[in-house]
């Protein structure tokens, strides 16, 4: 018997918001992780480098490491940046522990979680709305399989 892959959709339930978990872990503005700065008014890491005037720099939005892959995503796009040390990796992973908490608010125990932008009643109903759509999508495609090129018959 053929084990088949299932995809499943948990909402944790009144997830802490960005600024709620920046704000209990005590990060505060232009703190800095090697040459990584907390910006506060944008929810922003800040890279400066190069020796051009004005610097170079890089910028990891807070707001768009919502879930462990997203957070993972921004790490691994630095990988392949020529100015990137192992230095330079290892103060960013540094910066998002510190901000994110991530083992207690993205990945406890392996379960998947995330961040929420904003705490308001109504925006569940759009997550719920969300997850719908995509349950449809892949309900959309049980007991099919197409192969790119090949025409659906």
């Amino acid at each position: 018997m053929e084990k088949k892959d299932r995809v499943t959709y948990t909402i944790k339930k009144n997830p802490k918001t960005l600024k709620q978990i920046l704000e209990e872990g005590g990060i505060e503005d232009q703190q800095k992780w090697g040459k990584w700065t907390f910006i506060k008014s944008n929810l922003t890491l800040l890279y400066r480098y190069g020796e051009e005037r004005p610097a170079a720099w890089y910028e990891v939005a807070l707001g768009e490491c919502r879930t462990s892959a997203e957070t993972l995503d921004w790490i691994i796009q630095l990988v392949d940046k020529t100015w990137v040390t192992n230095d330079v990796l290892g103060d960013l992973v540094r910066a998002l522990r510190d901000c994110l908490h991530p083992q207690a608010n993205l990945c406890s125990f392996g379960v998947s979680k995330y961040i929420s932008l904003r705490a308001q009643p109504g925006s569940w109903k759009k997550v719920r709305e969300r997850i719908k759509k995509l349950k449809r999508f892949e309900n959309s495609f049980k007991g099919r399989i197409v192969e790119i090129g090949e025409e659906e018959k």
